[in-house]
């Protein structure tokens, strides 16, 4: 989940465009999300940009959906108590639901002080990563369904192609070519920043220990201690 929120932030710092704090701001929302009772939570729910991948299934499976969300509400607390293991799991769903939460409300809140479009608010929010959208091929659909995380991978480069090179080639609206210039200097920011990283770790004994594949997904930081 920190993971998840720390990958949200950072990505929706750079496409989006928005004046957010990357990181802090998320780790701040994702305490009010777990509260619900944060205004951004309750407008992002009620309009369906949380929370609306889980009836997208089937009217069959959604109603199962819901009378299982139905149940959980009605359970007495001595239900709650007798029922350890499905309590901790539902705290892990819990928490699973508030880290893509999180970065969420901190585009919705933006958006919102900047435009005061509701509208325009909501659609940012849900196009941080909008993993309802699946196009309208048929092989592109049985793929997606039948490949995990094909279809998220697929909305991300979506997004980036949107944000960074869409503009360049389509008449795109001031807004438009101002989130794309405001992506370029915050990615290569980003990019300096790793650059930098790499040339302080690459020769370092414990770094080289590590596997390839966490090398090139994360930031290491070696701690040493006597």
């Amino acid at each position: 989940m920190l993971a998840n929120m720390m990958r949200d932030s950072l990505s929706a710092w750079v496409t989006t465009g928005v004046k957010m704090t990357p990181i802090a701001a998320t780790i701040r929302n994702f305490g009010k999300a777990i509260a619900g009772t944060s205004p951004e939570y309750m407008a992002l729910v009620n309009s369906g940009v949380l929370g609306g991948y889980d009836y997208s299934r089937g009217v069959e499976q959604s109603g199962r959906q819901l009378e299982k969300e139905i149940n959980k509400i009605n359970k007495t607390r001595a239900q709650k108590i007798a029922s350890p293991v499905t309590g901790i799991w539902a705290a892990l769903e819990k928490g699973t639901f508030a880290s893509d939460a999180a970065t969420r409300m901190e585009i919705y809140k933006k958006t919102l002080e900047e435009t005061g479009n509701e509208a325009e608010a909501l659609w940012r929010s849900l196009e941080v990563m909008n993993f309802n959208r699946h196009g309208s091929s048929p092989v592109v659909r049985v793929l997606t369904a039948a490949v995990p995380f094909l279809n998220a991978r697929m909305q991300g480069l979506d997004i980036l192609y949107r944000t960074a090179i869409a503009p360049w080639f389509n008449d795109a609206t001031n807004q438009e070519v101002q989130r794309m210039k405001t992506f370029w200097v915050r990615g290569m920011t980003l990019m300096a920043l790793s650059s930098m990283y790499w040339a302080l770790t690459h020769d370092d004994d414990e770094y080289k220990k590590q596997e390839q594949e966490t090398r090139d997904q994360y930031w290491l930081f070696i701690v040493t201690g006597k």
